[in-house]
């Protein structure tokens, strides 16, 4: 199976941030960021699908976002212990994305430019036969 060209083209992203806990596993409150990317729309066997890339428990000492610019974050590799969790929902699965860095460039006009790699496994869930794909992704975060 063949993606299109323009597949996985990211066109807009999001910033955010959360205080997480988990009392039963011993986690204390916690600030965590989360990046939302997503991809603009495409057709794949028949289907227009429009993807999204979520990235969870992004730890830093940072407390806000604006003291990201101009970082490198640097993670260990998912299931390691402060590894990001990131996927891409798509077939009725959450595909899972190894990312272990992650640039961030200047503020202009309320947004925070953002770079990073990532492999996308979609077959450990879905089957899909499409494997493992490599994505760059660089846009801006609102």
């Amino acid at each position: 199976m063949n993606l299109p060209e323009n597949a996985f083209r990211p066109i807009s992203g999001k910033l955010g941030q959360l205080i997480f806990e988990n009392p039963v596993a011993g986690i204390q409150p916690r600030l965590e960021f989360y990046i939302e990317i997503a991809f603009s729309p495409f057709d794949f066997e028949d289907k227009q699908i429009s993807p999204m890339l979520r990235l969870n428990g992004i730890l830093t000492a940072f407390k806000k976002w604006s003291d990201l610019e101009g970082t490198t974050l640097d993670f260990p590799s998912p299931p390691k212990a402060g590894s990001v969790d990131a996927t891409i929902p798509l077939f009725h699965f959450q595909n899972p994305a190894e990312i272990t860095k992650i640039q961030f460039g200047d503020i202009r006009k309320g947004t925070l430019q953002v770079s990073f790699d990532a492999i996308v496994d979609f077959d450990v869930e879905a089957d899909s036969g499409l494997g493992r794909i490599p994505l760059h992704i660089s846009c801006p975060l609102e």
